[in-house]
């Protein structure tokens, strides 16, 4: 397990500001999407082996 430091908690504090500037930039620009609206089903689905129901 590694302890931290005086010198890495000073850089984590540093660094705080500028990790929320761009998450917040990030939130703002972000746009929410669906995987399944990027998926082709049609040919996939033209291609998709008919299924065969048997019956005694």
């Amino acid at each position: 397990m590694k302890i931290a430091t005086a010198d890495s908690a000073r850089r984590l504090v540093e660094l705080e500001p500028i990790a929320e500037e761009l998450m917040n930039r990030h939130l703002v620009a972000a746009r929410e999407w669906f995987p399944h609206q990027y998926v082709p089903w049609g040919p996939a689905l033209r291609r998709a082996p008919r299924r065969v129901v048997l019956t005694a």
